[in-house]
This record gives structure tokens, C-alpha cells and sequence, in this order.
């Protein structure tokens, strides 16, 4: 139950934010923080959504609190995660197509 109040608290945040981005003044180092939740996800598929939210997981952000003493170390992990081979292998794990992702070469390429 916890975990999905943290979940559904980190998404209601990052559309707050989305929201209020073009007024609001944040800080570069706020901005990096709040960037790995606010990641838009239009057109993304189930897959690498959950992909994503178990990379969240492993890195141990779910539960913490950015002003949590490991938020930024937990961050930097998940980033490490999110944009390395874990990502590509969790997407296949959950049967999503990858072809189509940063760093997997299209398949079927005419030439």
C-alpha cells in the first residue's frame, strides 16, 4: 500500500511540475533531480514503463524522499541504469520490442 501511495505521490509531483515548468524558477540542481521522474512517456510502451519503474526500484528510489540524504547517489544510479544495457534487457524481459530504442539497431533496415 506504501508503494503505491510513493508512486502514485511521485507521478501526481512530476505532472505538477510539468505543469508549472514554464513559470516556475527552479534551481539547475533541483532540475536535475526532479528530471528522471518528469521523463515524458507519451509514446512509450507499456513495457518500458514498467521497465523503468523496476530500474526506479533496483536503484532504490522507491520509498525515499528527494530530501533523503541518498537521493542524489539513488538518482545517479537509476540514470546509470535507465540509459545502459539494463534497460534494453528489462524491456525484453517484459516482452517489449526494442528495436525502435536508443542504441538497438533497426531490425529489417532496408539497405
Amino acid at each position: 500500500m506504501k508503494n503505491t501511495r510513493t508512486l502514485a505521490t511521485l507521478f501526481a509531483v512530476a505532472t505538477a511540475f510539468a505543469a508549472t515548468a514554464a513559470t516556475a524558477q527552479t534551481t539547475p540542481a533541483q532540475d536535475q533531480l526532479v528530471a528522471p521522474i518528469t521523463q515524458q512517456a507519451q509514446g512509450k510502451s507499456r513495457a518500458e514503463v514498467v521497465a523503468e519503474l523496476n530500474l526506479w526500484r533496483r536503484a532504490g528510489l522507491d520509498g525515499l524522499e528527494i530530501t533523503d540524504m541518498s537521493y542524489e547517489r539513488n538518482v545517479a544510479e537509476y540514470q546509470r541504469l535507465r540509459s545502459g544495457p539494463a534497460y534494453l534487457a528489462e524491456v525484453r524481459k517484459l516482452g517489449g520490442d526494442t528495436s525502435m530504442l536508443a542504441g538497438e539497431p533497426a531490425k529489417n533496415q532496408a539497405q
